[in-house]
């Protein structure tokens, strides 16, 4: 069990993710300390808000790690023996793939409702995990942007410490040559965790509004682009009707959609293999769709 978790934890993306969150951590509470001290209630909220949001960034992150995002069993097969033929056979895992499994080549399994495979938590994103990985990149950029704004400020006030004469009420935040470097060090950090996770946290939020990962994105272009050109390329009207614009079956409006991956517990809703679908469709609606492009 140990060597299972220091294996999953022992990765080139989890380690730079949790020093990462240390380093902006530790630099933004030695410089909270000094430029707006917990005596006051100002200081009191501004920390709490920051100890909040940096503990559920480390929660969430290996919750969204440890949790992952599970996998389809092996040797799986549908319990209607006559559903086989709507479904693609993996042959790594000698089984069928459930509808929205695919395989995972760096896992080396059928990963249930699979979005991405991503190295900063050393797993797939998915089912079992969307909601925490989801959660992990808000309170990041949310608790990034207050440690940018906090490192600014700090960074400020300890060259106008050195520079000018100290006035009345001001605060005084000095960082010395070391502590002047890891502060820009850590404010770099900030600013890129608000940039690049921001950019992935918007992604993620249009993928949970929509219900739709990002292979089911490209799968769902491909479908559109042969149904078009099905239309280029009829010649009479009942062939004309494979030009109609493929239905996703499992967006079920935004409400339902988020209702499938946000909860208050951030557990996985359902089995990962069933799911819910529009009407007029069926399980095997978007499965039907891939054996052309043979994801």
């Amino acid at each position: 069990m140990c060597i299972t978790v220091l294996r999953k934890i022992c990765h080139w993306g989890p380690l730079t993710a949790i020093g990462i969150i240390k380093l902006v951590t530790a630099m933004t509470i030695h410089c909270m300390n000094m430029l707006w001290p917990k005596e006051t209630l100002g200081g009191k909220l501004n920390y709490g808000i920051f100890i909040i949001l940096s503990g559920l960034t480390l929660f969430n992150f290996l919750s969204s790690m440890y949790h992952g995002a599970g996998y389809l069993p092996l040797n799986w097969r549908p319990c209607k023996e006559e559903d086989c033929q709507f479904l693609q056979m993996c042959g790594v895992c000698d089984g069928y793939k459930a509808p929205r499994s695919h395989h995972c080549r760096k896992c080396g399994r059928c990963v249930l409702k699979m979005d991405h495979h991503c190295p900063w938590i050393n797993n797939c994103v998915g089912w079992g995990n969307h909601a925490h990985f989801t959660c992990f990149l808000l309170s990041a950029t949310l608790g990034c942007a207050q440690a940018a704004v906090i490192l600014c400020i700090s960074l400020y006030h300890s060259i106008y410490y050195r520079t000018a004469p100290q006035l009345i009420g001001q605060p005084r935040v000095h960082l010395g040559l070391y502590g002047t470097i890891l502060c820009v060090f850590a404010l770099g950090f900030s600013i890129g965790v608000v940039i690049a996770v921001g950019m992935l946290l918007w992604l993620q939020v249009r993928a949970i509004i929509r219900n739709r990962t990002g292979i089911e994105d490209w799968i769902l272009a491909k479908a559109n682009f042969r149904r078009s050109e099905a239309t280029a390329n009829s010649s009479s009207s009942s062939d004309a009707n494979m030009g109609e614009r493929f239905v996703f079956p499992y967006d079920l409006g935004i409400r339902r959609n988020i209702q499938q991956v946000m909860n208050w517990t951030c557990q996985p809703v359902g089995d990962g293999i069933h799911w819910p679908v529009q009407y007029g469709c069926d399980q095997y609606t978007l499965t039907v769709s891939r054996f052309s492009v043979h994801v």
